[in-house]
């Protein structure tokens, strides 16, 4: 499972996944599907091999050549204000 803030817009969520994902390799996509209570991404990364290890790191699923992950809700801290 991926933790992310799913309250960010989906172009900040995406980011955060490719982000952690490159870790791991290139990202070549990725798809959200935010519908219900059980929000996942596609992860397609460079190559097969790295998907794998997408999968393995988040506890996916295969698909095809990329992996599935759920994803978690993670709250992002706010910065502290100094008025």
């Amino acid at each position: 499972m991926l933790r992310v803030n799913l309250d960010d817009p989906t172009p900040l969520v995406e980011r955060s996944i490719e982000e952690q994902c490159a870790k791991i390799g290139r990202v070549k996509s990725v798809k959200l599907h935010l519908i219900g209570n059980s929000p996942f991404a596609v992860i397609e990364m460079a190559t097969e091999a790295e998907s794998d290890d997408v999968r393995a790191r988040f506890a996916g699923s295969t698909f095809g050549v990329a992996a599935l992950v759920h994803l978690e809700h993670e709250e992002t801290p706010t910065p502290e204000r100094s008025d």
